[in-house]
């Protein structure tokens, strides 16, 4: 199944739901390196609620792929596990 992004997707890229939005596609159509890529980038926008669905986001796709190391790694920086 081959999803395409809305145009506000593209349109907007500074609004971090728009991201995460793009990112989901990304892991539903199994791309996981585009997945993995646009997750990192919620973590750099400055809201706080970007960079919490970006550390659940990631490590979800982590936990998925059996990388529980990597899972539990940014959590443990930030002291939320």
């Amino acid at each position: 199944m081959n999803i395409k992004c809305p145009k506000g997707l593209e349109l907007y890229p500074a609004y971090y739901l728009n991201q995460r939005i793009k990112a989901d596609i990304y892991h539903c159509q199994g791309d996981l390196v585009k997945a993995e890529k646009e997750y990192h980038s919620l973590i750099e926008f400055k809201e706080p609620a970007a960079h919490a669905w970006g550390l659940a986001k990631l490590a979800s796709l982590y936990f998925t792929q059996g990388r529980f190391k990597e899972a539990k790694e940014p959590l443990i920086q930030r002291k939320l596990l």
